[in-house]
């Protein structure tokens, strides 16, 4: 047995808000995802990438 099981999720996420709190490396390819998904995205943080810029 895993030490970290997973919880497999299917969620539409179309014009749907969604908010990530921080802006690095990691939350720039989760937001390029969200919007991907059709997510209506707003991000929290004092400083971000360019790509988030």
């Amino acid at each position: 047995m895993s030490s970290h099981p997973d919880y497999p999720i299917t969620l539409d996420l179309r014009a749907k808000r969604v908010l990530v709190v921080g802006a690095g490396p990691v939350a720039e390819r989760r937001v390029a995802g969200l919007l991907a998904a059709g997510a209506v995205v707003e991000v929290v943080a004092p400083a971000a990438t360019g790509g988030l810029q």
